[in-house]
């Protein structure tokens, strides 16, 4: 167990937040992990509408040019999207 105590009168910093980009390139192009997951989530959010999402795996399989991913926990052979679905990042 970890127990804070704060006094009256101290001051904390807060850490300053790094922004990081972070992308994969394979076969002469590059994508965004922050596009993918975006197009992810808006791919669960169009196919399961009424459903509580509380967590989404994605798994990236440049080999086969798809990315597959669970809801919950949970997958089908159905559940990808191809690379050709994400837009590609210009650098």
């Amino acid at each position: 167990m970890i127990v804070f105590i704060i006094q009256k009168g101290c001051t904390y910093k807060m850490a300053k937040r790094i922004m990081t980009d972070v992308c994969m390139e394979f076969a002469g192009s590059q994508y965004s992990i922050d596009t993918v997951k975006a197009v992810i989530k808006a791919k669960v959010a169009e196919k399961f509408p009424k459903l509580d999402v509380k967590k989404i795996g994605i798994y990236l399989q440049p080999e086969t040019s798809f990315i597959y991913y669970t809801v919950n926990g949970e997958g089908s052979p159905e559940q990808f999207i191809s690379f050709d679905d994400i837009e590609e990042v210009t650098v």
